[in-house]
């Protein structure tokens, strides 16, 4: 018999002396049906007995397109900061002055007038843990957020910098740190309560409890923070109201109630809405004074439902070191309960008439675990101190109707306080860049985990509905295309929150050591602290834009943004108070101050807790615009 000729074919080679043929690539056809060829051309043995065309037209080099995606993506990435850097350069005309040698006359910030802080990296050992939640500006650490009610205060090292020392004699002797408030972690209770003479379980008026539950369910609150379940809810007025006993789970229950009437306050009730009037400062007593009961009993839908309505209300009145403390407890009673766990695709999918109460609980837990940790996740990217909850320790697969609400074309109200997949961009940035483990990184590190998260906000960010995508930018010019009569107030929050993130995300590059002594010696430093100014500016244009549309309630909700913003435009007319970027910034702060005293005056509804509240993020801010007005001053008058 006659051999058959044999093809040499490119992919094949042989391995070794006296062993078989390997086939480098298989063709089409063996591809497709994941089966051995042997490569042999024109036609293998496959092709040949099943009369096939025996090609090699797909294409290969998976890593490689990986690797040219990455890269595009990048170049990307590079384009959209050049564009966004081409319009500060263009907008913002910096004169950069020169604070190294003292030129900026009666501001010394020269480094031999503080010391600077020496930062963690892999070659000099462990972090400094008491530099979390602190804030820096080009390399100095000025100051912290106060935990206990979420307003920034400086340091001593933060007033030297500013030039207070030198400036004012006054404060000189003085212990505390400017704008610190020693508040008690917990909040005191009215002066008018005497738990040994004060009945608590006394609750209000059955029919007045119910009326206030009716409106809330009518409200764009209860979508937001879907805590009181509109079947679940009235089985607890029920029992609440059915017992007189004063067990600790009938106490617990009747805890619910108070807290209830507490954490709907906090959305306002409209002139409009005839709603009975309920002693408001005597239930959120009431649900204070029940916390030891709710702790000692059993673990359950109520419990968790009253220690979250308390914890939302808490938030509203800006006590956030006790929020912290409640949604640590929240957290262990979720986690007890299940809350943490993702309760399958089958069970998430059954339409809401076809619950069984069990699992309405279920969903219903689920939904509360996501507002805890939404949060959770707040406080730290505000404060930053640690997370109370591990991501790594939950089921983060997303709910249903996330998915659907975020869909071009859906027409409902948001479920949920905030964007589930924006809070986890949050939970990853403080991980990478605020974290114990983040003060080991080196500034190339640092400036590293800036890009990626960039982008991931950014993806984030195009993949939301035009109509709520946050602009890249907001300027004065653009307040007037608002649109008054459909205004969203998701879209209004998911701007903020997005503004906030950039800054928080970019901020992070001041910690760099490459600052000291105001030398820009990386280009990455000096992009991503022009980024965060610039989402510092949009975020208090567009919330002063909108001053007339705020309600209440969304007002205390948002007011650390603004705080926020403010100090990083402080810290840049700090750094160059002769630029024209700093009279501008100037102009934005005065107007934050303005916009403040026009909400103070305007709301009649604001409880003693708020009032206190606004006046001292008032005081943060007034003080900020008149130490930046100053620094301008002495260099206008010095040049």
């Amino acid at each position: 018999m006659s051999e058959t000729p044999h093809y040499s074919s490119p992919d094949t080679s042989v391995v070794g002396e006296g062993s078989t043929k390997r086939t480098l690539r298989a063709c089409d056809s063996c591809h497709r049906r994941k089966i051995k060829c042997d490569g042999v051309r024109p036609q293998c043995n496959w092709c040949k007995h099943h009369d096939l065309d025996c090609t090699f037209n797909r294409s290969q080099g998976g890593r490689k397109r990986e690797s040219r995606s990455r890269k595009l993506r990048e170049s990307n990435l590079v384009e959209r900061l050049a564009r966004i850097e081409k319009l500060l350069a263009e907008n913002h005309p910096k004169k950069e002055i020169d604070l190294s040698n003292g030129s900026n006359h009666d501001l010394d910030v020269t480094p031999g007038r503080i010391e600077v802080e020496a930062k963690c990296s892999p070659e000099n050992g462990a972090p400094d843990l008491a530099t979390l939640g602190r804030i820096y500006c080009a390399g100095y650490r000025l100051g912290d957020i106060n935990l206990f009610h979420g307003v920034p205060f400086l340091s001593r090292d933060g007033q030297q910098w500013i030039g207070l020392k030198s400036a004012e004699d006054s404060r000189e002797e003085s212990d505390s740190p400017l704008w610190h408030n020693q508040r008690q972690a917990w909040p005191a209770l009215p002066t008018f309560v005497n738990p040994t003479q004060w009945d608590m379980a006394v609750l209000p008026p059955r029919q007045s409890v119910e009326k206030h539950f009716h409106y809330y369910l009518s409200s764009s609150f209860s979508d937001a923070f879907p805590i009181a379940d509109k079947v679940l809810f009235p089985l607890i007025i029920e029992r609440a109201y059915r017992h007189d006993t004063a067990s600790a789970g009938i106490l617990a229950t009747k805890a619910c109630i108070f807290s209830f009437i507490a954490f709907t306050s906090t959305a306002g009730h409209p002139a409009d809405q005839d709603l009975p009037p309920i002693d408001l400062e005597q239930c959120i007593a009431a649900a204070q004074l029940l916390v030891p009961d709710i702790l000692n009993a059993r673990p359950s839908t109520e419990v968790v439902d009253a220690m979250m309505m308390f914890a939302v209300y808490q938030f509203g009145c800006g006590n956030v070191h006790a929020v912290d403390i409640i949604l640590a407890l929240v957290s262990r009673f979720l986690f007890m309960l299940g809350g943490h766990l993702y309760p399958g695709a089958e069970t998430d999918s059954l339409p809401s008439h076809s619950l069984s109460l069990e699992t309405r609980r279920t969903l219903h837990l689920r939904d509360v675990f996501w507002i805890c940790y939404v949060l959770d996740k707040e406080i730290t990217f505000r404060t930053g101190r640690p997370p109370i909850i591990n991501d790594t320790a939950c089921d983060l697969t997303f709910p249903k109707y996330y998915w659907q609400q975020i869909q071009q074309d859906f027409q409902g109200a948001p479920r949920l306080p905030s964007d589930l997949r924006l809070t986890l961009i949050k939970s990853k940035a403080y991980d990478k860049l605020y974290s114990p483990n983040a003060l080991r990184k080196a500034d190339a590190e640092i400036l590293k985990d800036i890009r990626e998260l960039d982008e991931m906000l950014e993806n984030w960010r195009q993949s939301l509905p035009p109509k709520r995508r946050p602009t890249l930018s907001f300027s004065q010019q653009r307040s007037h295309v608002l649109d008054k009569d459909n205004f969203d107030m998701m879209t209004f929050l998911i701007r903020l929150e997005y503004h906030h993130c950039m800054t928080t995300i970019h901020q992070a590059s001041s910690r760099c050591t490459n600052w000291a002594g105001n030398h820009r010696t990386a280009e990455g430093l000096g992009s991503s602290l022009d980024l965060a100014l610039e989402s510092s500016r949009s975020l208090l244009l567009y919330f002063t834009s909108v001053e007339h549309y705020l309600t209440p309630h969304i007002f205390w909700v948002v007011i650390f943004y603004p705080l926020s913003a403010t100090l990083n435009l402080f810290c840049n007319i700090m750094l160059n108070p002769a630029s024209a970027a700093a009279s501008s910034d100037l102009k934005i702060l005065e107007r934050n101050i303005v916009f403040m005293d026009e909400r103070r005056d305007s709301d009649q509804q604001l409880s003693a807790p708020q009032l206190s509240h606004l006046a001292r993020v008032r005081q943060a801010a007034e003080e900020v615009l008149r130490l930046a007005q100053s620094v301008v001053l002495q260099s206008q008058t010095s040049g």
